[in-house]
Parts: structure tokens; C-alpha cells; sequence
């Protein structure tokens, strides 16, 4: 995934409340498979502060993988998800 600029990142993201809604329902998913494979939630991309109070999480399912990643700051997490939040790690 190219690295965005920080204008088409801001035109795109989703930030707080909205971020962690969508993060929440792409991952219950619909009856037998999760959400995050659907047109709906394809693209989507965000941050929010993370419910312990403790960091910042970011999603990122531009590439229909929802990669999930907590940070330490805001910061950190805005700049992860201008270059893409990349798996560590592959279950399959």
C-alpha cells in the first residue's frame, strides 16, 4: 500500500466514537462469517483512545485484513496508519 499524504488520510479516517463503532460491528460480524470480508466495511480505516485509558487503537481494513494495533500515542498511531498497519503475524 503506497504511503498517503496526510490530507487524503484525514479526508478518510475514522476518528473516536464512530472509529470504535465500526471497529466493534466489523468484527461481531453477520451470522457465520465477520464482517470485514463485506462491501460495507471494505476501506474503512481509523482511531480511537483505547477503552483502559491506556494508549490509542487503530484499525486499519483497507486491504480487507482488519489489522488491529494499539499505540502509546496518538501520534504513533496516526503515522501507522498513513504508511498501512501491517500484520506481524499470519493464522493461516
Amino acid at each position: 500500500m503506497r504511503t498517503r499524504t496526510l490530507k487524503e488520510l484525514f479526508e478518510q479516517v475514522l476518528i473516536g466514537e464512530k472509529a470504535q463503532d465500526y471497529l466493534l460491528r466489523m468484527l461481531e460480524g453477520d451470522r457465520f462469517y465477520r464482517s470485514f470480508w463485506k462491501g460495507r466495511f471494505r476501506g474503512k480505516f481509523g482511531y480511537f483512545k483505547s477503552p483502559d485509558g491506556q494508549g490509542w487503537v487503530a484499525f486499519d481494513n483497507r486491504e480487507s485484513d482488519c489489522v488491529v494495533q494499539h499505540f502509546k500515542s496518538k501520534t504513533d498511531a496516526v503515522e501507522a496508519l498513513m504508511h498501512g498497519l501491517r500484520c506481524k503475524y499470519q493464522l493461516w
